[in-house]
């Protein structure tokens, strides 16, 4: 599966924080606890010697798995992906977002879902809408039809995922600084997961340049494999590198036709399996483009 990474949902030093039921907060400050049996925050203060409480619902009870397949579209490729949610979360997943090259375009969106993008920032997300049947991806269901379209060779990137909580107001008898530490919780609100995206950029780039860029990217996220098969991996395309620039090309392909078969069952590891994938696309994208470039007689 996606490596997946809960973010953590920290509250400032200043702020006590107990499992189990808060103690009541003065009337200086807040009372924040997390309730061990729903997951909330529970923040609680005397006002005017009333009670008064407010929750704060994290929306990362959700275990989202992201597997991708990538298709060529004329000069581009095509990034079709689907989005599972693990059938222990507690709640559906209704955002994702991907970190990606700056020219990815989102090209296809599923019924019921809105696309955003941040050409700033180079993310694309897609939001479930409040209305129709489902509330976003169920526990245990799992939805297609997510794509992108981009000229950026595969790599390992970012997806961060939240689940569908009950919207919330800020309390009024929140302090300044109580708000922004709120703030904070909210801002680390998801769930960060591996995907594979389009981030490697192969504009401005000799061949050579460019698998090497591949290489360095891909070094670090073979962790799963065997040390001995990865440094076969990382050893063959160095070496393919070096071909190239020598201008050896018909060797270099040949290389890459021998390399890239033998990553097909190197792994039980379904995140493994699928970064494996999207390396093999990089290469064959090498290799075309060293077939087009070749010297003709």
């Amino acid at each position: 599966m996606n490596n997946v990474y809960r973010a953590q949902l920290v509250i400032a030093a200043s702020c006590l924080i107990s499992a189990g039921h808060a103690r009541v907060g003065s009337a200086d400050s807040a009372e924040w606890s997390l309730d061990s049996a729903s997951g909330d925050y529970v923040i609680e203060r005397l006002v005017d010697g009333q009670l008064q409480t407010a929750r704060f619902t994290p929306s990362t009870y959700v275990t989202p798995r992201i597997a991708v397949r990538i298709d060529t579209v004329d000069a581009d490729f095509s990034y079709v992906y689907e989005i599972a949610n693990g059938s222990d979360s507690r709640q559906p997943i209704r955002t994702c977002r991907f970190v990606v090259a700056s020219q990815a375009l989102i090209s296809a969106t599923p019924p019921e879902w809105i696309p955003s993008a941040t050409p700033t920032s180079n993310a694309v997300a897609w939001v479930k809408l409040d209305r129709g049947g489902a509330l976003g991806i169920a526990p245990g269901d799992a939805q297609d039809g997510f794509a992108l379209r981009a000229s950026s060779l595969p790599g390992v990137s970012e997806a961060r995922c939240r689940g569908r909580i009950a919207a919330a107001g800020v309390p009024i008898w929140l302090s300044l600084n109580e708000r922004r530490q709120l703030e904070q919780l909210v801002a680390k609100d998801f769930v960060s997961l591996s995907v594979i995206a389009p981030v490697i950029a192969v504009a401005g780039s000799d061949l050579a340049s460019l698998l090497g860029r591949v290489r360095s990217h891909y070094a670090t996220h073979l962790e799963t494999l065997p040390p001995a098969n990865r440094q076969t991996i990382i050893n063959a395309i160095v070496r393919i590198e070096s071909t190239i620039r020598k201008q050896v090309y018909e060797m270099a392909r040949a290389d890459i036709r021998r390399l890239t078969p033998t990553f097909e069952g190197a792994t039980q590891d379904a995140w493994t399996s699928q970064v494996l994938t999207a390396l093999g696309v990089c290469l064959e994208y090498v290799s075309d483009r060293l077939e087009a470039e070749k010297p003709r007689e």
